[in-house]
């Protein structure tokens, strides 16, 4: 881990390459907890790739997301969860990932999604 908050930027990179590759599910959960430790520095790529991404990808990225603590989280949290276009999947994953979500109507979360974004 060391080694890896030393790497900064290109350390966020290539653990993200690995979060996105479908085929190395056995590294994900190891992937997700390294990214934690580099906290906010890997809130701007993650989020990145929790808007743009696969489903499956996008699952992974708004779990490690939450776990982050950064305050825009719910911001890049909401969307997903509510949003008509995202999957069941990630839909789920996303409200999964901020608890506060599990009591919003979509009304709420469409205020509350503006409220965040003034901010």
């Amino acid at each position: 881990m060391r080694e890896l908050q030393l790497g900064h930027a290109a350390a966020v990179s290539a653990l993200l390459t690995t979060l996105a590759d479908d085929n190395k599910t056995d590294y994900h959960r190891g992937v997700q907890d390294a990214l934690v430790v580099l906290g906010s520095e890997s809130f701007e790529p993650l989020s990145s790739l929790a808007a743009t991404a696969g489903d499956s990808i996008k699952v992974r990225a708004v779990e490690t997301l939450a776990r982050l603590d950064h305050p825009d989280t719910l911001l890049y949290a909401l969307g997903p969860a509510f949003s008509p276009r995202s999957s069941a999947e990630v839909r789920a994953a996303a409200r999964r990932a901020v608890p506060q979500l599990e009591q919003l109507s979509p009304g709420q979360a469409a205020s509350k999604l503006y409220l965040v974004a003034r901010e």
